[in-house]
């Protein structure tokens, strides 16, 4: 077997040589983030001057500053900062024994705090250094203090966070522990002094995660921010505070409390979309999707029903008028690279809400019927490819299924052979250019806008139809990696939570989804019957139905759920159109299915121009197809 190559190419005795801690002086700011560009600079001086070992010493520092953290997932914290289908950045198995020793030799030569912590964490990580992991998390806690006097206050969070997991490791009870949750609590008490923000907060989560802080002081003071920022007109901040301090009174197991607060923090979503659709420029399609979350926060916070009632009416009311806000694009056959710069330019300069509204709805859903006439028209011109029948192969060469030929059948084996044939047309040519000229583009232009954590993200999971409950955390963490470009993660999560949603909607519907067998048991129909029933094409769309069996049970199609069910993926087929498509149609359900009820409540005439508009403008999302509420999801 081949040895490794290091990733530091120079030798150990010129690391003592070079002052690692000069070059960033000038960064742009304290963490390692910002520290790349500053050892690049360094690198490519040195490369200029003719200082090789130099050079050296700062490219392997520039890579080791390029590791992207993952603090979310404590026990693995750190990924690629990019990764493609055959290759990837530095991560830290990569780092040899060589590498590792000149890591401790930098480690002590460091004196800047986000440095010192990354480069003993390393070490931590690899090797279970524990001097290193004291050391990484005392750094940690001094480099989110220097973070926290920046504009950045969620990478202050993180490093927190960090550093409070590290000390743990060695004892709740240990002195170490006790001042990074004093330093934290420290911070709280300097940012709720602030005019607006949600540093507090944030702050704050992270206190109620890890158990620690006064459980009465700080749900009075989050009650206080709330109440403060709703007198502001801030009902955003204030709904966040709100379920802060909701979250607070579940640690206190004050379930009186708990709900009052959940229901205060719904009425503020309430108050958030009324105030979206007054003023200069109103917009109905927000206003409906604050309306949507608000009414089910309320539902899920056991309000008061009639309350529930006569929202739910006003939704009606105002989706009606959001008919108005769509607007229709033209596309067109054009060259994958000009989709691709118009797909980063749709979501580019946007909000983060806004920017994957664009990204879920930029491009429309495969219409069965659309298909058809083009398969058609395809056997038509082409009648010698249709006439007998192919066979569907694996990646051993065994065969798994049989296209038959479209031609010499009748009734319903036509009807069979030619959905068939669309399920392949579209695997094998719509539905990779989807991914690989809109969606792939589109995410990574949001990726570089916003860089979103998991409670970036949170959003979208919270009070979802489309997401059973306590299933939120698996929706959140598979959104997430796929955002971030880790389909590996993404695909084994979502595409096996697709199922049950499903079931979970229609359940909601009042659909049995069970099956009552001679002896006694009642287990839960399978995907493939559960496309079946009769009233799933009540609840959810032509297009999405097609779509979801294309994409993960059809054998002609990508067939990925059941593909991945059986461990037949590989890695590199994590990347692909299969698990990039199945990420994206997650992403479009479960983002505003307040939609659902759009056709009911709108005119006859409305429902027939929306049906001919494309799905969205630069700005403005349409309906989707049918889902979790009983009507049209977006």
């Amino acid at each position: 077997m081949k040895a490794p190559e290091n990733v530091y190419e120079g030798d150990l005795e010129s690391l003592t040589t070079v002052d690692i801690n000069a070059p960033l002086g000038s960064a742009d700011g304290p963490t390692c983030y910002h520290f790349v560009d500053s050892y690049r600079a360094a690198r490519r001086a040195a490369e200029s001057s003719g200082r090789k070992p130099d050079a050296l010493i700062f490219q392997f520092l520039e890579k080791l500053m390029a590791i992207a953290e993952s603090f979310d997932t404590p026990a693995s914290p750190f990924r690629p900062f990019w990764r493609a289908s055959d290759a990837r950045s530095t991560i830290p198995e990569d780092l040899t024994s060589h590498d590792l020793a000149a890591v401790r030799i930098l480690a002590g030569a460091s004196t800047v705090p986000a440095v010192t912590a990354r480069l003993n964490d390393l070490l931590w990580h690899r090797q279970n250094d524990v001097p290193c992991g004291l050391a990484a998390a005392e750094a940690y806690v001094r480099a989110a203090r220097l973070t926290h006097s920046t504009a950045s206050p969620d990478l202050s969070v993180s490093a927190y966070a960090r550093g409070l997991y590290l000390a743990r490791q060695f004892g709740p009870k240990k002195q170490l522990y006790s001042d990074a949750s004093a330093a934290i609590e420290e911070a709280v008490a300097s940012a709720a002094a602030l005019p607006d923000g949600f540093y507090a907060l944030r702050l704050m989560e992270l206190m109620v995660s890890a158990g620690i802080g006064d459980k009465e002081k700080y749900a009075r003071l989050a009650a206080d921010i709330a109440n403060d920022a709703k007198s502001k007109g801030q009902f955003h901040r204030a709904r966040c505070y709100w379920e802060l301090e909701a979250s607070w009174r579940h640690k206190a197991k004050d379930r009186a409390a708990q709900q009052a607060a959940l229901i205060l923090a719904a009425e503020a979503q309430i108050a958030e979309a009324e105030k979206r659709m007054a003023g200069a420029s109103p917009s109905y399609l927000a206003g409906a999707s604050l309306l949507s979350k608000g009414i089910e926060a309320l539902r899920q916070a056991e309000g008061d029903e009639t309350r529930v009632l006569q929202l739910r009416a006003r939704l009606n009311e105002i989706q009606i008028s959001s008919m108005s806000e769509f607007e229709t694009i033209a596309t067109g056959k054009v060259d994958i690279s000009e989709s691709a710069s118009g797909a980063r330019e749709h979501v580019a300069g946007k909000d983060l809400p806004m920017a994957l509204l664009c990204l879920a709805f930029g491009v429309e859903l495969s219409s069965p019927e659309d298909v058809r006439k083009s398969v058609l028209k395809i056997a038509e011109s082409t009648p010698f490819l249709h006439l007998m029948g192919t066979g569907i192969v694996d990646h051993k060469g065994r065969r798994i299924a049989r296209k038959e030929a479209l031609f010499g059948l009748d009734g319903i084996e036509k009807e069979k052979a030619l959905e068939a044939e669309c399920f392949a047309h579209e695997a094998q040519f719509h539905w990779p250019l989807r991914a690989e000229a809109f969606i792939e583009p589109a995410r990574g232009q949001i990726l570089i806008d916003h860089r979103p954590s998991l409670r970036d993200l949170h959003f979208v999971v919270e009070n979802n139809p489309f997401v059973p409950p306590g299933h939120e955390g698996l929706f959140l963490r598979g959104l997430h990696a796929g955002i971030h470009g880790d389909f590996q993660i993404a695909a084994h999560l979502l595409t096996p939570q697709i199922e049950n949603s499903i079931r979970h909607v229609l359940e909601a519907h009042g659909v049995d989804v069970s099956n009552l067998k001679s002896d006694g048991t009642q287990p839960v129909k399978m995907l493939g019957s559960v496309f079946d029933l009769p009233r799933i094409g009540e609840i959810f769309e032509e297009q999405i139905l097609f779509e979801l069996r294309g994409c993960l049970i059809e054998k002609t199609g990508f067939d990925f759920r059941n593909r991945i069910a059986h461990g037949f993926v590989s890695e590199p087929e994590c990347f692909g159109p299969p698990a990039i498509t199945i990420w994206w149609l997650v992403l479009r359900l479960c983002l505003f299915p307040f939609y659902l009820k759009l056709h009911a409540a709108t005119p006859a005439k409305a429902r027939e121009d929306s049906a001919s508009a494309a799905p969205m403008t630069s700005e403005n999302p349409s309906p989707v197809p049918d889902s979790a509420d009983g009507s049209q999801q977006e």
